[in-house]
C-alpha cells in the first residue's frame, strides 16, 4: 500500500486500492504484479511529487497568478497562458531529493529503455493528458527527468484548461501522476478482448513485425479457435505473394493459451477486459489491461 506522503513507489509495493494515489494504470499494473501475472516492472512517481515540485519551486503561486490572467473566451490568450506555464514546468528543476529517488528505483530496473503514462487524479476520469498514451523507448536519466516534466506540464494542455473551467474544477488541485514502466521492443505484439456478455467467448488479435493483424474469435470451455479477420496495414508488400486470407501468425493451441490467460485476468478484475501483450525474446507479458464496456467485433 501506498501513502499519501510517499513520492516513488514500486510497481509491487501498488495494490487496486491504491488508485486514488497513484491513477488506475499504476495501481492496476501492481495488483496484477502481486497477482503473479507476467507483467513487467516499473515503478510510479506520485501525484504528491509533482505538488512537492511546485510547491519546492513556487510553482503553484506563479502558475495562479499565470491562470487568473486568462480569458477563456479568447483563444489566444488561452493558447498563450497554457504555452508560458508549460515552459516554466519544464525549465524548472526538480527537487534533488525526488530525483535521486527516480534514479534510484530506475537503476534497479537495469537503465534499460521505459515508457512513461500520465494519470490525472481529480476524481474526473475524463481528464486524460494527450489521449492518455504511453510516451515509449525513453532511454537514460536526463531523458526520464525531461519526460516526466512534460507530462506534468502535460496537465496545463488548452483543452485540459478549458475543460476544467467550464466543469469549475481547480486547476491546481487536480494532480498527476507519471508510470513508469520497463520497455521492450516486441516480436509480436495484440490484445485480448474477454466478453464478459458471451460467457468463455473472446477474441484474440495477433499483430508481426510487419504490421498484418490477424484476429481469432475463441470459444474457450469448447477449446475452439475460429479466424476472424486479416488485415493488411499496408505495411506489407505484396511481392511475396502471400494469401493474408489463410495468414496465421500463432498456431491454434497459442490462441487458445493467450484466450485462457485472458480469462483469468478478467476473473482477477471481475469484469471483461481489453489486455494489450507482447511477445519478446519467447516470453509473453501484458503490458496493459483496462475494463471495457462494449462488445469486440
Amino acid at each position: 500500500m501506498v501513502s499519501a506522503s510517499d513520492n516513488v513507489v514500486a510497481f509491487v509495493n501498488l495494490d487496486h486500492d491504491d488508485k486514488h494515489y497513484v491513477g488506475e494504470k499504476a495501481a492496476g499494473i501492481g495488483g496484477m504484479i502481486n497477482a503473479k501475472f507476467s507483467v513487467l516492472p516499473g515503478f510510479v512517481v506520485t501525484q504528491n511529487a509533482y505538488f512537492d515540485f511546485l510547491r519546492q519551486n513556487h510553482l503553484d503561486t506563479k502558475i495562479s497568478h499565470l491562470l487568473g490572467s486568462i480569458n477563456f473566451d479568447h483563444d489566444d490568450s488561452i493558447n498563450q497562458v497554457s504555452k508560458h506555464i508549460k515552459n516554466l514546468i519544464n525549465k524548472t528543476s526538480i527537487p534533488q531529493q525526488l530525483v535521486d529517488a527516480v534514479i534510484a528505483h530506475y537503476e534497479k530496473m537495469g537503465s534499460d529503455p521505459v515508457r512513461l503514462h500520465a494519470s490525472v487524479i481529480s476524481g474526473d476520469p475524463r481528464q486524460k493528458i494527450r489521449g492518455s498514451v504511453w510516451v515509449e523507448d525513453v532511454v537514460g536519466e536526463a531523458a526520464l527527468l525531461a519526460s516526466i516534466r512534460d507530462l506534468w506540464s502535460g496537465l496545463f494542455d488548452r483543452d485540459l484548461l478549458i475543460y476544467r473551467n467550464a466543469k469549475n474544477i481547480n486547476h491546481l488541485k487536480s494532480g498527476v501522476t507519471v508510470a513508469v514502466q520497463h520497455h521492450l521492443t516486441p516480436h509480436l505484439k495484440g490484445k485480448i478482448f474477454t466478453e464478459h456478455n458471451k460467457p468463455g467467448k473472446m477474441l484474440v488479435e495477433v499483430e508481426d513485425a510487419s504490421g498484418v493483424k490477424v484476429s481469432y474469435e475463441v470459444d474457450v470451455a469448447k477449446e475452439e479457435v475460429k479466424k476472424h479477420s486479416v488485415v493488411n496495414h499496408a505495411k506489407v508488400i505484396v511481392r511475396d505473394n502471400i494469401d493474408y486470407t489463410n495468414y496465421d501468425i500463432l498456431d491454434g493451441g497459442e490462441i487458445l493459451a493467450l484466450a485462457t490467460y485472458g480469462g483469468e485476468i478478467e476473473k482477477h478484475f471481475y469484469h471483461s477486459q481489453e489486455i494489450d501483450w507482447i511477445l519478446s525474446d519467447g516470453k509473453y507479458f501484458i503490458s496493459e489491461v483496462k475494463e471495457i464496456t462494449y462488445a469486440a467485433n
